[in-house]
């Protein structure tokens, strides 16, 4: 049995148990985002079970575990506020009760492996240490360190977000931050830097940039074409103007990315390269729970037969 954890707006995780359905898989879905609501966990010690949509599935019939991209838990009714995140404590410790009686190999991927690969910073080192190459990087406060910085890349210096570049509004009106070059920093624009430590990169010049995706060992490489090449983020304008083509990945770099993934005990991962005129592939960073079925939506791929073949009885 196959328990896929996410949340109900994941378009992926919609797109995947469709895929998993047509072809006779079975899968139970747990969206936690409305768990209060149809779904039930019981206990007694050595066997924990749940609830979900009428199926009742106990720890040791979960054959795999698809984490996705779960959400807080939801309390829609009942007490003020406390009462409320109380009950969706409870919850959750519930829940994650009997997803700890899992086996880790079973999950894709568990949390704690995700969390350890989530970090640009330690990325950066121990892909550099990998035998990848890593654009020059700094992180800091300073506005002298980014000048030095930016004269050192002959004024081709990029901003990036640390954490996330997404801004999710009360409003509505969400914001997102992309890649953005570095201009000669005024005296606005010095002092903003010492606000919170930011990322800042030498520009690689890229023919084009990459998406490679990892399931299960076998590593999937689309290359991305963006119309405007002087763009530094490809994303922008929801990736308009982009085509796709599956590329074939270089031995050294496929075997030691490879490497590096098993070190951080990951079955899935999708990982930005850019690859220069001169056909040098340069580590931008690892997405261990990143979006991948676009790229199938597009017509580039068919990466749900990975997950298919990850996820078989």
């Amino acid at each position: 049995m196959l328990l896929v954890v996410s949340h109900s707006q994941d378009e992926t995780a919609n797109y995947l148990c469709r895929k998993l359905r047509r072809i006779g898989r079975s899968l139970v879905r747990l969206d936690t985002d409305c768990c209060t609501q149809g779904v039930e966990v019981t206990f007694s010690v050595g066997n924990p079970s749940i609830l979900i949509d009428g199926v009742t599935v106990s720890a040791d019939e979960v054959d795999h575990v698809w984490l996705r991209r779960p959400k807080f838990i939801e309390v829609a009714v009942g007490g003020d506020p406390a009462e409320r995140l109380h009950v969706a404590n409870e919850w959750s410790e519930a829940i994650e009760g009997y997803l700890a009686h899992i086996p880790v190999e079973r999950w894709m991927n568990h949390p704690t492996r995700n969390v350890l690969a989530s970090h640009k910073m330690e990325q950066l080192t121990r892909a550099a240490a990998f035998g990848l190459n890593v654009p020059r990087t700094i992180v800091t406060q300073s506005p002298e360190s980014v000048r030095t910085c930016w004269k050192d890349a002959d004024g081709r210096l990029i901003a990036k977000p640390l954490a996330s570049g997404f801004l999710e509004r009360d409003d509505g009106k969400h914001t997102s931050i992309y890649t953005t070059r570095v201009r000669e920093l005024d005296g606005a624009s010095a002092e903003s830097i010492r606000i919170c430590p930011t990322l800042f990169q030498e520009e690689i010049t890229k023919a084009f940039d990459v998406r490679l995706t990892w399931v299960d060992g076998h590593a999937c490489a689309v290359a991305l074409h963006r119309e405007n090449a002087s763009e530094p983020d490809v994303r922008r304008d929801n990736m308009r103007a982009v085509t796709y083509r599956v590329i074939t990945i270089p031995a050294d770099v496929e075997r030691n990315l490879g490497e590096l993934l098993r070190w951080y005990g990951l079955r899935f991962a999708a990982v930005d390269f850019g690859v220069t005129d001169e056909g040098r592939w340069v580590f931008f960073e690892i997405n261990p729970n990143g979006q991948w079925a676009w790229l199938d939506l597009v017509g580039a791929t068919a990466l749900w037969e990975d997950f298919a073949d990850a996820f078989a009885p």
